[in-house]
C-alpha cells in the first residue's frame, strides 16, 4: 500500500492552492482523504449538535474551541438545524469503521463526523484540530484569528487495536503533570496504550501499601535528583483517570526478575543469598527463583497492581535476567530439581507462568518481554509451555529481524511490536553517550522497519496487537530533554501503528511533516529535535 499524496491531488485539482494542502495533512495519515471546495468557518454563531454516544466529545472539542476562539459554542443535543452546523451523529455509521473509526465532512455548510462509538468520535476530533489552524493548540486565546477549515472527506480507521508509547519512570522520576502532559500528545496522535515502567536497578516508582520500605527505600536508590520520588496510589488513579478521558490505557509494568535492584534494597530477603545488594543500583542481582518468598512477594504486588489499574493487560518484564545466582542457589536448584525444569531458563518461565496465573484470577493477559521464549541456551530440556495468557513483546530486532514475531504468532501467540532498532526513542539520531553508531536512528530509519511480516497468513497476522513505541532513560535522559528524543520520530511511528503494512514516500512525508506539523507541536510546547543525522545543528546535545 502506498501513503496518500495530497501533492498528487493538489496537482490535479487546480482549484486547490498549496496552502489548502499543508492544512489537510493529518498525522497519523488518515485511511481516505478526499479535499472539497470552500471552507467552512467557526464563529461565536456556530452551534455544535450531538446525540448520546457523542456526548463527550462534543463538549471536548467546545471546551477546546473555547480555549482558542474566547467564546463558547452552542452545544445541543438532537437534530441539526440552522447554517454554521458542527454535527456529532452515530447514524448511518458502516460497521466496517470498527470501535475507533469515523468519517469527518467538511463543507462550508458543516462540519459532520459519524462513529460508531465515543472513542471514534474523539479520534474524529483530533483530526479536526490538526485542520485548524495550528495556533488552536497553544491552549490560549488567539487574537485576530479566523478559525476556517478547508473542505475535505475523510474515512479513516485504524489497522492496530495496540498503539502505545513506553516511558520509563523507573531510571528517572517523572513528574504527574508531565505524564499527563505526554497523554496529551498521544491523543493527539491517536495512540491508545501508555506503558508505564515502573521498576527499575535505579527506582521503585510504586507506593505499597504491603511492602512499604519499596517506596520510601527503593525510591531513592538512584543519587540524582531526577531520579527521587515515586508516585502514590491516589497519584496512580488520577493519572488513569485522566488518560481514560483521553481513551488511553495504562498498562503498568513491574520488572520480573531482573531490573530489580531497589526492590531488593529495600527487601534483601528477595535474594538469593539475603544479602543486601549494592547500594549504587547495579549488579547481576535479580529476585530468587527458588524463594517461596518470591512467589509470595510477586503475587501481592500484582494484586496491588491490579487494584489501582483496571488495564485488562499487565507488563511482568522478564528481560534481561542474569541467573549466574541462580546456578549457585541451593533454592533455585531444589525448585529446578522438584519441577523437573532441567536448568534456569526454565526456573524463570516457571516463574512467569506463575505471574500469569495471579493475573489470569484476576481476569488480566500478562506482557512479558520477548526474553520469555524458548532459549537456545537451554538445549537438551523441554521448556515448561508459556501460559496461553502470556503476550510476547518483541523487543531484540539484531540485523533487522522479525523472526520472533513470526515464531510467536505461528505457534498461535499474540505479539506486541516494539522492536528496539526503530522503536527506543532513548536510541539517538546521532551517538551520544554509551549509544555507538549502530544504536541511533533517524527518521528516515523508522521507514526501513518491516511491518509486512511477508509469509504470515491472515489469521496468523491477527494475533499481532499492534506497535509501541519506547523511551528508556538510561544514561540520565533528563525530562527537561525528553521532547527532543521523542519528535518528531514518533510521530513517523504512530504511521505503522494506524496504517500497519503502508510503505511511504519518505521524502514527500518528511516535507509534509515539517510543513504542516512542525508548526503544531511547536504551538503544544514541544521542543521538536533533529530528524535526520545530517541536520544536526552545530553545538546540539541530547543532553
Amino acid at each position: 500500500m502506498k501513503l496518500i499524496s495530497l501533492f498528487i491531488v493538489w496537482l490535479l485539482c487546480p482549484m486547490c492552492p498549496m496552502c489548502l494542502m499543508a492544512q489537510l495533512d493529518i498525522f497519523p495519515t488518515p485511511v481516505s482523504v478526499a479535499p472539497g471546495t470552500g471552507s467552512f468557518q467557526i464563529t461565536k454563531d456556530t452551534v455544535i449538535y450531538h446525540d448520546q454516544i457523542s456526548k463527550s466529545a462534543a463538549g471536548l472539542l467546545r471546551h477546546q474551541l473555547e480555549q482558542s476562539a474566547g467564546y463558547q459554542l452552542s452545544l445541543r443535543q438532537g437534530k441539526a438545524k440552522g447554517k454554521s452546523v458542527i454535527l456529532f451523529t452515530s447514524r448511518g455509521v458502516h460497521a466496517d469503521l470498527g470501535e475507533e473509526g469515523y468519517t469527518l465532512e467538511v463543507s462550508p455548510e458543516s462540519i459532520v463526523m459519524r462513529a460508531n462509538n465515543d472513542r471514534g468520535f474523539f479520534y474524529a476530533v483530533q483530526s479536526l484540530r490538526q485542520l485548524l489552524p495550528a495556533a488552536a493548540l497553544s491552549g490560549e486565546m488567539v487574537q485576530g484569528q479566523v478559525w476556517e477549515i478547508d473542505a475535505v472527506s475523510i474515512r479513516d480507521h485504524p489497522r492496530y487495536a495496540w498503539r502505545s508509547f513506553m516511558l520509563d519512570s523507573g531510571r528517572q522520576y517523572h513528574t504527574v503533570d508531565f505524564i499527563k502532559r505526554y497523554l496529551d500528545l498521544m491523543a493527539f496522535h491517536k495512540m491508545n496504550t501508555f506503558h508505564w515502567h515502573l521498576s527499575e536497578n535505579l527506582g521503585w516508582r510504586m507506593e505499597s501499601k504491603k511492602y512499604p520500605k519499596l517506596h520510601l527505600v527503593g525510591s531513592k536508590v538512584g543519587k540524582e535528583q531526577e531520579q527521587q520520588g515515586y508516585y502514590t496510589q491516589q497519584e496512580m488513579r488520577e493519572l488513569v483517570r485522566y488518560a481514560a478521558e483521553r481513551h488511553i490505557t495504562i498498562v503498568p509494568e513491574i520488572d520480573i526478575p531482573g531490573h530489580s535492584e531497589a526492590a531488593m534494597l529495600s527487601y534483601p530477603e528477595l535474594t538469593c543469598t539475603g544479602q543486601v545488594a549494592p547500594s549504587s543500583g547495579h549488579s547481576t542481582n535479580i529476585y530468587c527463583g527458588g524463594k517461596d518468598l518470591t512467589y509470595t512477594f510477586t503475587k501481592d504486588i500484582l494484586d496491588e497492581l491490579c487494584d489501582i489499574f483496571p488495564s485488562p493487560y499487565i507488563h511482568v518484564g522478564g528481560d534481561e535476567a542474569p541467573k549466574k545466582n541462580w546456578v549457585k542457589c541451593r533454592y533455585c536448584q531444589l525448585k529446578i530439581k522438584k519441577h523437573e525444569l532441567g536448568n534456569e531458563h526454565n526456573l524463570q518461565i516457571h516463574l512467569m507462568n506463575h505471574l500469569a496465573d495471579v493475573l489470569k484470577a484476576r481476569g488480566r493477559k500478562t506482557i512479558c518481554w520477548d526474553d520469555v521464549l524458548p532459549s537456545g541456551k537451554a538445549k537438551g530440556t523441554q521448556a515448561p509451555a508459556l501460559r496461553d495468557n502470556i503476550v510476547i513483546a518483541w523487543w531484540h530486532n539484531h540485523g533487522l529481524s522479525n523472526k520472533i514475531v513470526i515464531k510467536a504468532v505461528q505457534s498461535g501467540r499474540e505479539v506486541i511490536c516494539n522492536p528496539n532498532k526503530y522503536t527506543y526513542l532513548n536510541f539517538p539520531v546521532t551517538p551520544w553517550k554509551r549509544y555507538g553508531k549502530n544504536r541511533t536512528f533517524d527518521l528516515a530509519d523508522v521507514f526501513k522497519t518491516d511491518a509486512e511480516f511477508k509469509g504470515l497468513t491472515k489469521s496468523e497476522k491477527q494475533l499481532i496487537l499492534g506497535w509501541g513505541a519506547a523511551l528508556w532513560t538510561d544514561f540520565n535522559v533528563p525530562q527537561a530533554s525528553i521532547d527532543k528524543r521523542v519528535f518528531p520520530r514518533m510521530v513517523a511511528l504512530t504511521e505503522y501503528m494506524w496504517q500497519g503494512e503502508q510503505t511511504y514516500e519518505f521524502d514527500d512525508y518528511y516535507k509534509k511533516l515539517k510543513t504542516s506539523h512542525y508548526p503544531r507541536l511547536k504551538a503544544m510546547g514541544v521542543d521538536v529535535g533533529p530528524a535526520l543525522r545530517g541536520e544536526i545543528p552545530e553545538g546540539f546535545g541530547w543532553d
